[in-house]
């Protein structure tokens, strides 16, 4: 479930720094950058993109796109990574028979790396990437965004994300509110107020 919808939030704010398209436009401008999974054929190791606030399934019609003035979207992460531990046990493996099969005794360093990325395409076949959702909730009136996470790491991908999809950058916010001020919040719904008459379009 959304944390726009139910449970403790921390964020991050910004001040968008462009003037705010139609909605008309909004739409198209996300359409650009929509989220777009992950296959394990693919040489892609990471895909990042827009889905619905609500369902983040949802890649198509965004149907929580707007509460009133406040602007829902979802940023969506999904990777695949494998630790080394993860990766020994199996490349040990293909390497033993690799040079049991060729009957050699050393495996160049080019048979090693075709070897490696045979095993991570195996890996990626019977598994899911790891997936994390971050909500973002832009009050368009208050020309301030509120991305709901502190993590470096989203907000590396958020901000270029953001800045592909609307053509401009995004500033820091100084909250002075001391009541937000901390980034924390017991209730989602009460620290931005979209749900109380909302209005989806």
């Amino acid at each position: 479930m959304s944390k726009l919808l139910k449970g403790a939030v921390s964020f991050t704010s910004f001040r968008p720094e462009g003037e705010v398209p139609t909605r008309e436009r909004t739409r198209e401008l996300i359409e650009t950058q929509l989220f777009k999974p992950l296959k394990a054929e693919e040489d892609r190791d990471e895909s990042v993109g827009w889905v619905d606030a609500i369902w983040s399934f949802d890649t198509e019609r965004l149907p929580n796109l707007f509460s009133g003035a406040t602007l829902l979207l979802s940023m969506r992460i999904d990777r695949y990574a494998f630790t080394s531990s993860q990766l020994r046990p199996y490349l040990e493996e293909a390497e033993y028979h690799y040079k049991t099969t060729n009957s050699l005794e050393y495996i160049s360093a080019q048979q090693k790396k075709e070897i490696r990325d045979a095993e991570i395409r195996r890996m990626r076949t019977n598994s899911y990437p790891k997936t994390q959702i971050v909500e973002v909730a832009w009050k368009i009136d208050e020309k301030i965004l509120y991305f709901f996470s502190q993590s470096s790491a989203a907000i590396k991908r958020f901000l270029p994300l953001f800045e592909n999809s609307f053509g401009f950058s995004l500033g820091q916010s100084e909250l002075i509110d001391d009541g937000i001020a901390s980034g924390k919040s017991h209730d989602g719904t009460n620290l931005l107020n979209l749900w109380e008459g909302k209005d989806n379009v």
